[in-house]
């Protein structure tokens, strides 16, 4: 009986890294632009990465962070055909 038990791993969910609130409020920083004091004009992912620390004090990964925006149906800018 021993051999046939599910030894599988368990799957379980992870916890989000941001709450549905401090996920809305970073987007809605993102939609107003870049602030005139930080000195560039396109946010790049690590930009995204230091606002997150900064105003947020969360710590995320740039593929952690490409994952919040991808799931808000943001895409990359790319050159033009």
């Amino acid at each position: 009986m021993e051999g046939l038990k599910d030894r599988r791993p368990k799957i379980t969910r992870r916890k989000r890294a941001l709450t549905f609130k401090q996920e809305k409020a970073f987007l809605e920083r993102v939609e107003k632009g870049t602030k005139s004091e930080e000195n560039i004009n396109v946010f790049h992912l690590r930009d995204l990465q230091a606002i997150l620390k900064k105003e947020f004090s969360k710590n995320l990964t740039v593929p952690g962070i490409w994952a919040i925006l991808r799931r808000c149906h943001y895409a990359t800018l790319g050159p033009p055909p």
